[in-house]
């Protein structure tokens, strides 16, 4: 249950990323039952999840899911923090596919009855650890817009790194 709900999480990220409308795969052997759902973002048209396993959620799959809520909060406030200082076009951009990644996670917390972990305030985070992340990748990335790159970079590392540990879990 745990593998299925992150391969699907991988899988509903990869398609908020994309532009097009894109049909999804099937859904994973090991999920007996599934159920359409229909989530509907502020900043999105719609945004279909087709296959959510409806059995009822691990704790460690629970902390996983509100942690990347939190954890793609901190990527997209990064990122405007970035446009804002610097006006490149690009941190917006990435921004904006940051906040499809968390509209994405706030249906799933939203479809499972989980209390969001987000606040609303930029760059504040109820993780305390991702509140000193937050800080720690400001102050690299302030410094000039090569560093801000850099930051971006590591954003992502640690992203796909933290998705790998949760498929091991």
């Amino acid at each position: 249950n745990l593998l299925g709900l992150f391969m699907m999480l991988l899988m509903l990220i990869a398609y908020t990323s994309c532009e097009k409308s894109e049909v999804m795969p099937t859904p994973l052997a090991d999920q007996t039952e599934i159920v359409q759902v229909d989530v509907t973002a502020t900043n999105l048209k719609s945004l279909n999840l087709n296959y959510v396993p409806t059995a009822p959620l691990t704790q460690d799959e629970t902390a996983g899911l509100l942690f990347m809520r939190e954890e793609e909060k901190l990527a997209h406030d990064v990122y405007i923090y970035f446009f804002n200082l610097y006006g490149e076009n690009i941190f917006n951009r990435i921004a904006n596919s940051e906040q499809r990644h968390t509209d994405a996670i706030l249906g799933l917390i939203n479809f499972y009855g989980l209390t969001d972990p987000a606040l609303a305030t930029p760059g504040s985070f109820t993780n305390a650890d991702l509140q000193t992340l937050y800080t720690t990748l400001i102050n690299q990335g302030s410094t000039s817009i090569a560093d801000a790159l850099a930051v971006g970079a590591l954003i992502e590392e640690l992203d796909i790194l933290d998705l790998d540990a949760e498929l091991l879990n």
